[in-house]
């Protein structure tokens, strides 16, 4: 060849790329994948460019811009040389050895990487690629093999993997091949993460790596390459699923994962303890939250989210860090901030309750929601509203006053409209969302049925009021985290929560309301703006406590208390109960109803229990004193009925067969052996010389055993009458 042609040839394929070459020939090259060729009847392209080249996978022809040329044009290379450096712009190319200093007429195009071609190519032709490289004794690239085990057809596979060892035999390259072939396999078994492979889910919240995984939208799985060439498909989950936030616990500690699924059409999250993701027998655990994993995929599933987790600690340029942020179980106070309302935690809780933590938040227009409840406070039944709201945001109050546990209850007739919200849960249940809201109130109507069996709301109050409960042990050893709450609970119904049997300790922890005439003038009216309307006054009264000084808080407190059992008959628990509430009516007018006067205590006084409302001895024995009253021919000598025993003649006492007595005090729910000794604490009742309760004695001529109660003056007229 002459050296001014060489020289010509080296300058024309310096600065003509492969894509210019088509555009001289009058030809448009393809944005991506191939093109029909031009040298023969091409149907389905198969003319792949590459920057200074070109393959036809069909007919086989290949050469640089210069043979395209000349073979399109069926002109010689030379002139198909001078052609392509006259459209470049070349002056004198011939007689000039130096390289053009004028940027060309058409710009080259950057060469596509061996991953791009592949994604523009179908499975056909991308195997063509693949093997002109082997052919070329260009490295062995890592698509080469990911493209082998992705191969779903065993007898396709396997002629391909022979094809392969074939041209490298020939090219005496075998050794290195089986290598490079034993190097990815290793490295796919070992669970290698690769810093290029990332998550490739439509709308995911976040970009991860995720190492030897594929992640697409038909899901995650890995292809796993075994020693005989076959190909095993490890399904981890059949749809997307990805972490996005690594959630610690500042109270105990724990760590949980936020995982984020697309099912349904949305994408869904739900917070999971990292026992459970972790573990291939308890992360079967998310089939009931919607996510498909199985017994069989459950091992692959905890490898892909711990190698995510792992490879994710720092962000990179195709990927974003895994976010660590604090959270909180427990709603309420943290400190001095409170969830959700001023606490930059989030609540990690499970999906149980997630629900009722969504619920916390604002809705509607504030003032529109102040005008209604405003108006509401000043009207007809403005102390029993504010009686409600005050109990509702004293819940907040109990933790830092050191406050017990108690429970508002709103009870009258039915037919005015529920007044809260109806929940159907076990004590248990109850327990545990009172835990989750640990600061703030919990609603529910006392009357529903728990598993067809009425509630024991005696051992519930008792239960609830605690603030604590029971120790309890876990399934695989120990003792699991003991469940503690502060809040108030307001109880709806159409009779009082509690009966005159019930016990003194369960009437200290109860305000009731009795509700006669209808909150509301229109209770379809209020509902209706309410439901659009909401959520400003816990927020706005929360940080308004935040502000203040504990320290003046509890001395408010310790005021209103020492007031209350100055001014009414009341016990200590039922005044802390009402001084509670009464200091946040006055905070809730500080705050939020600015104007307004507080209530004061002669408004509720007819609400709290009395003294001896709450003492059981002494509502033990009105009940017998009136017992003894009603049936006057029990205890006169007959002929007819049964005889329970003798009213002294001069009406100072009454003997009562002690069996007779025992069962009538049960049935009333009265503690028999308790109920005589606190009533010989009082002087109701006589003991024997021998200081026992019994008495042997022989009444109308009958000898039995006989309780001596003694009775005011009023049992035995009305007995007389």
């Amino acid at each position: 060849m002459n050296p001014s042609n060489s020289s010509l040839f080296t300058q024309v394929k310096a600065v003509v790329s492969m894509q210019d070459a088509v555009r001289f020939c009058g030809l448009e090259p393809p944005m991506r994948g191939n093109m029909r060729c031009p040298f023969h009847d091409d149907h389905n392209p198969s003319l792949t460019l590459y920057a200074d080249n070109y393959y036809c996978w069909g007919c086989g022809a290949h050469g640089d811009v210069i043979d395209f040329t000349a073979r399109h044009f069926r002109i010689t290379q030379l002139e198909a040389a001078r052609r392509l450096a006259s459209y470049a712009g070349l002056e004198n190319p011939a007689a000039d050895h130096t390289m053009p200093t004028h940027t060309p007429a058409l710009p080259a195009p950057v060469e596509p990487t061996m991953h791009e071609l592949l994604q523009q190519a179908g499975p056909t032709s991308s195997k063509h690629i693949l093997l002109y490289c082997v052919e070329k004794g260009e490295p062995f690239p890592p698509e080469l093999f990911a493209f082998l085990s992705n191969m779903e057809n065993g007898v396709e596979r396997q002629a391909f993997l022979a094809e392969l060892r074939q041209i490298c035999r020939e090219q005496q390259r075998l050794t290195k091949f089986n290598q490079a072939l034993n190097q990815w396999i290793k490295q796919q078994r070992a669970g290698t993460l690769e810093e290029q492979n990332c998550t490739a889910f439509t709308d995911a919240p976040l970009v991860l790596r995720c190492g030897s995984w594929m992640a697409d939208d038909s899901g995650v799985y890995l292809n796993e390459l075994q020693k005989d060439g076959t190909v095993r498909r490890l399904v981890a989950c059949s749809h997307p699923i990805l972490p996005v936030r690594r959630l610690v616990n500042v109270q105990s500690g724990e760590e949980k994962l936020e995982l984020a699924f697309y099912r349904d059409d949305n994408w869904n999250t739900l917070i999971v303890p990292c026992q459970i993701c972790y573990n291939q027998q308890q992360i079967t655990m998310l089939a009931r939250m919607g996510v498909l994993v199985s017994s069989e995929s459950a091992r692959y599933l905890v490898r892909y989210l711990l190698d995510v987790v792992s490879a994710n600690q720092q962000a990179t340029e195709q990927s974003q860090a895994l976010p660590r942020v604090e959270s909180l179980s427990q709603l309420g106070w943290h400190g001095e901030q409170f969830c959700p309302y001023t606490s930059p935690c989030v609540c990690d809780t499970s999906q149980e309750f997630m629900h009722l933590y969504r619920q916390l938040h604002s809705a509607g227009e504030q003032e529109v929601w102040y005008e209604l409840v405003r108006a509401l406070r000043q009207g007809e039944q403005g102390v029993a509203i504010r009686m409600i709201m005050a109990a509702s945001l004293s819940s907040v109050l109990l933790e830092p006053l050191g406050a017990l546990p108690y429970i508002f209850h709103i009870w009258g007739n039915p037919e005015q409209g529920a007044l809260l919200r109806t929940m159907h849960m076990t004590p248990n249940a109850m327990a545990r969302t009172a835990a989750f809201l640990h600061n703030l109130p919990l609603a529910a109507d006392e009357l529903q049925q728990v598993q067809n069996v009425p509630v024991d709301w005696n051992s519930m109050v008792m239960y609830l009021t605690e603030g604590m409960d029971k120790s309890r042990a876990k399934a695989e050893g120990g003792i699991e985290t003991l469940l503690t709450w502060q809040n108030c609970f307001l109880f709806t119904g159409e009779q009082p929560l509690l009966d005159r049997k019930s016990g003194g300790g369960t009437h200290n922890r109860v305000l009731e309301l009795r509700v006669d005439k209808p909150l509301f003038p229109s209770g379809f009216t209020v509902s209706n703006i309410l439901r659009e309307h909401y959520g400003w006054a816990g927020k706005q009264f929360v940080q308004y406590v935040q502000a203040l000084s504990p320290q003046r808080l509890r001395q408010r407190f310790a005021m209103l208390q020492q007031e209350i059992l100055r001014d009414c008959n009341t016990s200590e628990k039922q005044a802390a109960s009402m001084a509670a509430l009464l200091l946040a009516d006055d905070l809730a007018c500080e705050s939020i109803f600015a104007g307004e006067e507080p209530l004061q205590i002669a408004d509720v006084q007819p609400y709290l229990q009395s003294k001896e409302e709450i003492d059981v001895a002494a509502r033990a024995y009105e009940w017998c004193c009136n017992w003894v009253a009603a049936n006057p021919t029990r205890f006169q000598r007959n002929q007819y009925g049964e005889l329970w025993g003798k009213i002294a003649d001069d009406g100072s006492y009454v003997m009562v067969n002690r069996n007779v007595l025992a069962d009538h005090l049960e049935r009333n729910g009265y503690n028999y052996t308790a109920t005589l000794r606190q009533w010989d604490e009082k002087g109701w009742v006589e003991r024997t010389s021998q200081g026992k309760f019994v008495h042997s004695a022989s009444v109308y001529s009958m000898r039995g055993s006989f309780v001596k109660i003694k009775l005011p003056e009023i049992v035995l007229l009305d007995a007389v009458s």
